[in-house]
């Protein structure tokens, strides 16, 4: 029994070294794997997004000038317009009232983005192609503004808020991601649905409309593009605090652009569209008359006046040409004021006209005054309501020679 004895513990140590422990570490190398040697399974799934092709120029250079991409369709939509538009044709109104509901449909989709509300992934990857296709119909919709109240004379008032009203939208864009503020989205969707019913609407209809149902369909318009962001698409998880917070802020806009809308107009701010004042011409009698085109009127806006010889006893005639569109007709003042050193602008005289529209240049009408004296004059053109819709200012200076 002595021999078993050491036998008992060879075998012991014999079988200690069959699970051979030296054959563990070498698991790690069993998969040997000719995509990815020696690397973890997750390093190796993301080899296929590592191995696409090497960028165009053209790609390249449409990656750096991203940025610049929603600038350039806003001015492209203004240019477009500007060139196309003609606002007496009613298909070009109907055309930019479709432009104005893409720009709703835009602003929904971007702001589900933000809020992520969620949308269909496939429209959520072209999400870059919707912001574009929005600038460009708002450099459309802000272009067409512009044409119809920088038409006529009245070129500081009805174009100023224009021209901030671009430039905000601009700025807006060239911002840094993190600094552009949704809440100024729809407020600026408000001011565009107001001023296109204002100024589209006498159009379609045949008849002037007041302030009332401009405000109406912004404000309708507002609150429906605010549902449509806010709606959760199915099965997204939605932050409600972030939507809330950021719909206040949004209506809070568009309650200060209604605020804003209507003073302006209480004011005289907003030119009576679609009446514009084409032009103006002053015609003494028996003299050469002083016709004052676009420059002209900015001119007497400036206070700048021409000075004209008058022979006392003579008529003074102020033609103005008025744009209506067609099948359209009003009435309009003819307000003369005299400059008296005292007392200010004195009105003198208030000669109502009739005017028809359809015509490009203007239905063409004149007040005349024959009771006058040397100094400055002006006439202010007016709605019946004495809404401006441009002046004509010039000097009378007294001729050496007196009538016969």
């Amino acid at each position: 029994m002595t021999p078993e004895g050491p036998e008992g513990p060879q075998d012991g140590p014999d079988v200690a070294e069959t699970p051979e422990v030296p054959d563990a570490p070498e698991v790690p190398d069993a998969p040997e794997d000719p995509d990815a040697p020696g690397t973890p399974e997750g390093t190796a799934d993301a080899e296929p997004e590592a191995e696409e092709p090497p960028k165009g120029p053209i790609r390249r250079a449409f990656e750096r000038t991203k940025p610049l991409h929603g600038p350039t369709m806003l001015v492209g939509g203004v240019l477009w317009d500007f060139m196309t538009l003609r606002i007496d044709r009613l298909w070009d109104n109907l055309f930019l009232g479709v432009y104005l509901l893409g720009f709703a449909l835009a602003t929904v989709l971007q702001l589900r983005v933000h809020l992520a509300t969620g949308m269909p992934g496939w429209l959520e990857k072209r999400i870059h192609w919707v912001h574009m296709g929005g600038q460009f119909l708002l450099g459309s919709l802000l272009s067409a503004y512009l044409i119809y109240y920088v038409r006529g004379a009245p070129l500081l008032r009805g174009a100023l808020w224009l021209v901030v009203l671009a430039t905000a939208a601009t700025v807006n864009e060239l911002l840094p991601r993190w600094l552009k503020l949704p809440e100024l989205w729809v407020p600026l969707l408000t001011v565009l649905s107001f001023h296109y019913v204002l100024a589209a609407g006498p159009v379609i209809t045949g008849s002037f409309i007041g302030s009332g149902l401009p405000l109406f369909v912004a404000m309708l318009l507002a609150a429906g593009v605010h549902t449509l962001s806010a709606v959760r698409w199915p099965g997204v998880t939605v932050d409600l605090s972030r939507v809330n917070r950021l719909l206040l802020g949004s209506t809070m806009g568009v309650g200060a652009v209604v605020f804003l809308e209507l003073l302006a107009f209480r004011l005289d701010l907003i030119p009576p569209i679609p009446l514009t004042l084409m032009g103006s011409e002053v015609v003494p009698e028996e003299h050469d008359g002083y016709e004052a085109g676009f420059f002209g009127q900015a001119a007497a806006r400036l206070g700048i006046a021409p000075t004209l010889v008058w022979t006392p006893g003579l008529r003074v005639r102020v033609k103005t040409p008025v744009y209506l569109p067609k099948a359209m007709s009003t009435r309009i003042l003819h307000v003369w004021e005299h400059d008296d050193p005292e007392k200010g602008w004195v009105r003198t005289d208030a000669i109502p006209l009739a005017i028809t529209g359809g015509r490009p240049e203007g239905f063409r009408t004149y007040s005349s005054k024959r009771h006058l004296s040397p100094g400055s004059w002006r006439v202010r053109v007016t709605t019946e309501d004495e809404r401006e819709l441009g002046r004509v200012r010039f000097d009378l200076e007294k001729a050496e020679v007196p009538a016969p």
